[in-house]
């Protein structure tokens, strides 16, 4: 089959195989042409289903990060050693996302997010059973074995199901669900860990990925929503040679892949050491932190939203792509840069304000960026590209959580040195894109050409 590249960065279209045929119901060739700004009922469902999925992960991630008072002292840990569980899930979660991206691209979104959801609940229940660092660390590495495939069905999901002009919009919707289980967990595990124990939390919020898997089973396995493997949907699909992921004129690719481990260390710092931050700076316990502990979440759900609202309305009124992403990431990510203004707040009313600001900023920039990620590769490598971004995110936490541990051992419980750090990094994120975005640009105009 004859294929052509239309240029994703210059004209803001996708990297995909033309000469279709308009014969084949669902395929992946006719939904990149379609030109809806509406989705259908089975459309908007597994929208829905792919928003709570993600919400589940989270709030499934983040129930640790809640209780990490309780656990450091139960365990005696230092901030160091829980810079190094984060750590350790970071790293298994680099590998799972990696290699569960191709894995999904193989098996399908449907068969995909359905192991991944059983295998990630499981192990979330199986924290009740830790009771010392390392095999709090193995829960954290069998977590990460579920949750790694399972990030990377969503925004293949969102690829499959939502037609082009709607795909930012879906991308934002996905990322409003992450955040709102981020926002949930301390709203949840705290009240749960103070009336029935960490343990017993672990194993409660572990149930919702149970209650949300019959639901998947019976809209997704419905042929025309286009989630099973290539070949299910469409043997053309399957055939044909899209563009490759990784080469020598994926500047995109980089681009997108640097912006986003430079971009991340403010998000490491507040899904990790945030309770610690409100603990060691202010003296707050478990229950008066978790009445802090949302609103960082919450402003970064706003920001997710409004920016895919707003990259929904530039691109009705005839933006391309790339300008309406890059007006979004360049504001977005300079806005981010005012954490650092959290250092000359009076109290802690003050540093809720910057804190939450800035994250409301950075989520706003992080849309354009996702959404720029998924459409620079062709349907066929969706899902491998989402784990690549994953596992990139999960590189930087990696690094950057011990990093943050380490110096906070070092400065005694101080974290404007850390501020000051994870502050500043967006600048390098976004300076790496606008660079290599832009070599990317070219790179596709001479394919074109």
């Amino acid at each position: 089959m004859a294929r052509t590249l239309e240029g994703c960065a210059s004209n803001g279209r996708f990297l995909e195989p033309m000469n279709i045929s308009p014969t084949v119901p669902r395929s992946v060739e006719s939904a990149e042409s379609d030109t809806r700004t509406r989705l259908t009922p089975l459309e908007t469902s597994l929208v829905a289903l792919l928003t709570t999925s993600a919400l589940i992960n989270y709030v499934d991630r983040q129930a640790i990060a809640v209780v990490s008072p309780l656990l450091k002292t139960e365990f005696h840990l230092s901030a160091t050693q829980w810079g190094y569980v984060t750590s350790v899930f970071a790293i298994s979660y680099v590998l799972t996302s990696a290699l569960g991206g191709v894995w999904i691209d193989k098996i399908g979104v449907r068969k995909g997010l359905l192991i991944s959801t059983i295998v990630w609940s499981l192990a979330a229940a199986g924290h009740a059973l830790a009771n010392n660092f390392l095999t709090l660390c193995f829960w954290r590495v069998m977590l990460a074995l579920g949750e790694g495939p399972g990030g990377a069905c969503q925004l293949k999901g969102v690829r499959r199901v939502c037609p082009p002009r709607l795909r930012d919009f879906g991308t934002g919707i996905i990322g409003a669900g992450t955040l709102l289980g981020a926002l949930l967990a301390p709203l949840t595990v705290a009240p749960l860990a103070a009336s029935i124990g960490w343990r017993a939390a672990f194993v409660v919020t572990s149930l919702l990925g149970a209650i949300w898997l019959p639901f998947w089973i019976m809209q997704s396995r419905r042929k025309e929503a286009g989630l099973g493997a290539p070949e299910e949907v469409s043997p053309e699909a399957a055939a044909v040679a899209g563009p490759r992921l990784l080469t020598s004129r994926s500047f995109g690719v980089w681009a997108t892949a640097i912006c986003i481990f430079f971009t991340i260390p403010p998000t490491v710092f507040t899904l990790a050491f945030f309770p610690l931050f409100l603990a060691s700076t202010y003296g707050l316990d478990i229950k008066q932190s978790a009445s802090y502990q949302w609103q960082p979440f919450l402003a970064m759900d706003l920001g997710q939203i409004v920016a895919g609202v707003l990259l929904m309305f530039l691109l009705r009124r005839g933006w391309a792509f790339l300008s309406a992403r890059r007006l979004v990431m360049v504001s977005g990510f300079l806005g981010a840069t005012t954490m650092i203004l959290m250092n000359f707040a009076p109290d802690l009313a003050g540093t809720m304000i910057w804190l939450n600001f800035s994250r409301f900023c950075f989520q706003f920039a992080y849309v354009g960026l996702l959404a720029y990620g998924i459409s620079i590769v062709a349907d066929r490598e969706t899902g491998r590209m989402n784990g690549f971004m994953n596992a990139t995110f999960g590189a930087c936490s990696a690094v950057f959580a011990p990093i943050i541990g380490q110096l906070s051992d070092h400065f005694d419980g101080n974290y404007k040195p850390i501020i000051w750090l994870v502050g500043l990094m967006p600048l390098v994120g976004l300076t790496g894109w606008l660079v290599l975005s832009r070599l990317h640009d070219r790179a596709v105009a001479q394919l074109e050409s």
